[in-house]
């Protein structure tokens, strides 16, 4: 897994001091067991699905928690990467911007002709070119938050997010394609 899966989401997450804390590794999964789920071509070349779990106690009663899954998928003619993160119920996201989450993927470099698309159900997205794996692609990213928290000494943030890209070999998606793949993302 080449993306930092403790990425900016989950440093800002992590407020209390690093002393007691437990992190669970990254576990490969079979994708079937995961709640983050998309619909994928039966002749997909391949997919790896990952889960893990960070805890940290602190002042709360409950310490800050957090769930990660990750799907990344060939699936032929494009490449998927998806993470989803959910905080536990003392626990949010400081939200951050869509092209900042982006560059935590390290597998797509030299990142270019970046062009905000219009929402789409809740989604932020962009579209972009890259080098995925040394071939240049059209790329789709796209960030969702969700279940907004405030907590009792004020702070804000989300309670979910979904984020991640579809990187296709043979030109860009049509705005249908991108609204389908979108709602097949569940999680």
């Amino acid at each position: 897994m080449t993306r930092k899966l403790f990425g900016a989401a989950l440093l800002a997450l992590l407020l209390a001091p690093a002393s007691g804390a437990s992190a669970a590794a990254l576990e490969k999964v079979d994708c079937k067991r995961m709640t983050l789920t998309l619909r994928m071509e039966p002749d997909a070349d391949w997919a790896e699905c990952y889960r893990a779990h960070q805890s940290e106690q602190g002042e709360r009663a409950d310490g800050i928690t957090a769930s990660f899954e990750v799907i990344l998928a060939d699936l032929r003619t494009h490449v998927v990467h998806i993470e989803a993160g959910k905080a536990g119920r003392t626990s949010y996201f400081f939200k951050d911007s869509l092209q900042s989450q982006l560059k935590e993927f390290e597998e797509i470099e030299d990142r270019s002709d970046f062009v905000e698309d219009d929402e789409f159900e809740d989604y932020d997205l962009v579209r972009f070119q890259a080098q995925l794996w040394k071939k240049r692609t059209d790329c789709v990213g796209f960030l969702k938050y969700t279940h907004a928290t405030y907590t009792q000494g004020g702070g804000a943030g989300a309670g979910a997010y979904v984020v991640g890209y579809d990187c296709w070999r043979d030109g860009a998606p049509d705005r249908a394609t991108v609204e389908a793949f979108l709602k097949s993302i569940k999680w």
